[in-house]
């Protein structure tokens, strides 16, 4: 037979489906690594067994079966076909396996009986807002001789489906839900710029969604790497040494709980005394005038439009001035290199303080910088046309220069003072009005000593996998530092953070707030404020999403039971 193989009817499938219902079928949820997982996870033979006369029979349920395989509730399958559910229910029929239909299927409940009057059937029920239409489609299914209610219990709303979202996904108009009328029948024929399935669902449960042409980070990463002149891209894309903990970073990244009700959510949190609309901050990124010309300053009224936290670099091409005056109702915190400069470097501290910043975020992994090859090998310097706007002279223009290797590590060599031990921060902690939080914390004995020293916070960071290669993700790093210093301060995360389950994730094991540097710049690079506006957009509503189907109404009900380390699962 030409067809001799599931892997076959799938590409014969995938080769006949138009692209909106191909992707429907096809597709998963975020970066769709549980649907490859799924696929990845099976198996291992054994061997010398007798195996003269065997079966596949079984019953399940008091349900006599050909094999211990059934059809699964698949939604809208005259989109595959003509005869949709009615012919896949025909099938498991003539094979003697069981049959399930989708409550939002294209084939009604009866139609689906009428054409298998003695076969095995159940009914997939979702619950819809209008309790007395679902106890309806309970009575008709009881009516027409299904077996059982299989209640999906993991769908308050859908998972955010990229693919559907990109292709707007809606309906064929000729196509309805059968199993109801009017709107609940034709809803989904329409989208209001996303998917107009996502968006019927969330009708229904009254929420919300909110659809983008560029979808995730991912898809502003490649627009702003589309953008971007080589050297300022890979400046901002490199890690140290061979990247290997930068790819770490990002691949070291729970498990849900149902009916919970989570009709009414929020993102919103509290941080050092300090009210967000997410528990997510701009980390402190340097020189993002490359990426685009209002650099710091749209990145600043991005994330004050946005209601979250915005860290301006030491080595910015916007000054701190610059960016309170563009933003002076919004929270800063203000991040600090120590220059062999003392004087230099305490006068930075009391311009932050005297413009409103709300903390200074001391960077102790950094008393010089790691060897970022991209760098070297593209001789990096920052153009003519710009400078470090903290600085004047020298210092702000030394960074235009290269001597033959990277003209910023250059630069920091000079600059940086790498004598600096826990002595200078409680020097820093002793004459700033502000709190002090130290960001590049990795370990449990570096997190103590931070807080002997009158840090008021932790910032869990490799620095974008920029310094040493080989150390561990921030990710992997993070529940040792809570387990240390949790209950004493708070401790937060950067590194990696691509989208809103690397967030629940983060505060899942401990992290208070997490930080994006990266994507923002991407967004930056992409469309100025407006991009940065919708990078924090996509990662809100991912994250509220997220919470949703994990069954946690607030940002305070998200805890260490809802993950566990992958080697929890066996690979069998």
């Amino acid at each position: 037979m030409e067809l001799t193989s599931v892997d076959d009817f799938r590409e014969r499938a995938w080769s006949l489906l138009p692209k909106g219902p191909l992707d429907y079928y096809r597709s998963g949820a975020g970066d769709e690594y549980s649907l490859r997982l799924n696929q990845s996870a099976f198996d291992r033979p054994t061997y010398l067994k007798d195996v003269s006369e065997r079966t596949t029979k079984t019953n399940v349920l008091g349900i006599n079966m050909d094999m211990p395989v059934g059809i699964a509730p698949t939604a809208m399958q005259r989109m595959a076909h003509p005869e949709g559910e009615v012919a896949n229910a025909k099938a498991a029929a003539a094979s003697g396996v069981l049959f399930t239909l989708s409550t939002i299927a294209t084939s009604s409940i009866e139609e689906v009986a009428e054409a298998t009057p003695e076969s095995n059937k159940w009914f997939q029920l979702y619950i819809y807002r209008d309790r007395e239409l679902t106890k309806n489609l309970v009575r008709r299914a009881e009516k027409n001789g299904y077996k059982a209610i299989v209640l999906t219990v993991d769908a308050p709303l859908f998972g955010l489906r990229r693919r559907d979202v990109k292709n707007k996904f809606t309906l064929a108009p000729h196509l309805q839900l059968a199993n109801f009328v009017g709107e609940k029948a034709t809803g989904v024929h329409n989208s209001e710029g996303g998917s107009g399935l996502l968006e019927y669902r969330c009708s229904y449960r009254g929420l919300s969604v909110e659809a983008m042409e560029l979808t995730s980070v991912d898809d502003f990463r490649e627009r702003a790497w589309s953008l971007l002149p080589k050297g300022p891209l890979d400046y901002y894309r490199s890690g140290a040494g061979d990247e290997y903990s930068l790819r770490l970073n990002q691949s070291a990244f729970d498990r849900p709980t149902y009916l919970k009700d989570v009709s009414e959510r929020t993102t919103k949190t509290n941080v050092l005394g300090i009210n967000m609309d997410m528990p997510v901050g701009i980390a402190p990124t340097a020189m993002q005038r490359m990426a685009h010309p209002e650099g710091e300053v749209a990145n600043a009224k991005a994330a004050a439009a946005s209601g979250v936290l915005f860290t301006l670099s030491t080595i910015a091409t916007s000054s701190i001035e610059e960016v309170a005056e563009a933003t002076p109702e919004s929270n800063k915190w203000f991040q600090l290199y120590i220059y062999r400069d003392r004087e230099l470097t305490k006068n930075l501290v009391r311009r932050a303080e005297k413009n409103g910043y709300k903390a200074i975020v001391l960077t102790v992994d950094a008393p010089l910088f790691g060897l970022r090859r991209r760098d070297v090998k593209n001789k990096f310097t920052l153009a003519p046309h710009l400078q470090l706007a903290n600085f004047v002279g020298e210092k702000a223009t030394g960074v235009h220069n290269s001597e033959g290797g990277s003209g910023l590590l250059e630069y920091v060599n000079k600059q940086f003072d790498d004598s600096i031990t826990w002595e200078d921060v409680k020097w820093l902690v002793e004459f700033t009005k502000l709190p002090v939080i130290a960001k590049g914390i990795l370990t449990a004995e570096d997190a103590t000593t931070a807080v002997q020293c009158g840090c008021r916070g932790i910032i869990v960071s490799n620095h974008g996998a920029r310094q040493i290669d080989g150390v561990p993700a921030s990710i992997e790093a993070l529940p040792e530092v809570v387990a240390a210093v949790g209950e004493r301060v708070t401790v937060m995360m950067d590194g990696g953070i691509r989208q809103g389950t690397d967030v629940f994730k983060a505060l899942a094991l401990g992290a208070k707030l997490v930080f994006i540097g990266r994507p923002a710049i991407w967004g930056l690079t992409a469309d100025g404020q407006r991009g940065v506006e919708t990078i924090l957009k996509i990662i809100k509503n991912e994250l509220n999403i997220c919470m949703a189907i994990a069954g946690c109404p607030t940002v305070s009900d998200i805890s260490r039971k809802y993950v566990v380390h992958e080697s929890y699962y066996s690979k069998l």
